[in-house]
């Protein structure tokens, strides 16, 4: 009878998130459709968050980084007439924002800590600090986040450098002055934040599992996360 009651469960669950996941596109067709008739030009002036291009150095990127909203980024201008105007990414944003609220990434509780040594630092999340590696190749960045199995003992003496067990995730690195916008696909992004929660001891995938249908059927279409120092 316990095993029906949770199959059950996970079916609704699921339910849930297409029903989330089909409100979220229903949304994004509403502003490509307000859009309609509207030149290229002034879609692009609109919208104009695309992916970063331009080569990014480590020296930049140390410091502290606190979580302030939700990104969209395209991958390029060409697939704006496909998505629509601001209206659009907007749009999605609001939704991405409720996700991550849920799962606990709000403005001023999150942050990112790259050391000075270019290579190690910390990912501060639910008062947890959890150990990343970091590396920087163009406009990519990888973070190497340590899973709660390596942080267990971590003490004052452990490197960070001697982590052997960790999940690897390369994201897209926008930066201009004191702003930064890290994105990647949704599923990438999901999986990103899972394993950051995962790693803080608190493993909750209902609020983030229906991020990963938010680009499903927008080629180059980009989620991530606008920090600032």
């Amino acid at each position: 009878m316990k095993k029906i009651i949770l199959a059950i469960a996970a079916v609704a669950m699921m339910g849930s998130i297409e029903t989330q996941a089909q409100d979220i596109l229903g949304t994004l067709k509403s502003a490509v459709s307000t859009a309609a008739g509207k030149s290229d030009n002034s879609t692009v002036a609109a919208i104009g968050n695309l992916l970063g291009t331009s080569s990014v150095s480590a020296a930049n990127l140390v410091g502290t980084w606190n979580y302030s909203q939700p990104a969209v980024a395209f991958e390029s201008k060409n697939v704006l007439t496909n998505v629509g105007t601001a209206a659009a990414s907007s749009a999605i944003e609001k939704k991405l924002a409720t996700y991550l609220t849920k799962a606990g990434f709000t403005k001023g509780k999150v942050q990112i800590i790259l050391n000075e040594d270019k290579k190690n630092g910390y990912v501060v999340y639910n008062k947890a600090k959890i150990p990343v590696n970091w590396s920087v190749s163009g406009s990519d960045l990888t973070l190497k986040v340590g899973t709660s199995a390596v942080n267990e003992g971590l003490g004052s003496s452990t490197k960070l450098a001697n982590l052997t067990k960790y999940n690897s995730f390369k994201m897209n690195v926008k930066k201009s002055g004191s702003q930064l916008q890290i994105a990647m696909k949704a599923d990438k992004l999901m999986s990103l934040l899972q394993s950051i929660m995962s790693a803080a001891g608190k493993a909750d995938t209902s609020a983030t599992s229906a991020i990963s249908g938010l680009t499903k059927s927008i080629d180059g279409m980009y989620l991530g996360l606008k920090m600032t120092k």
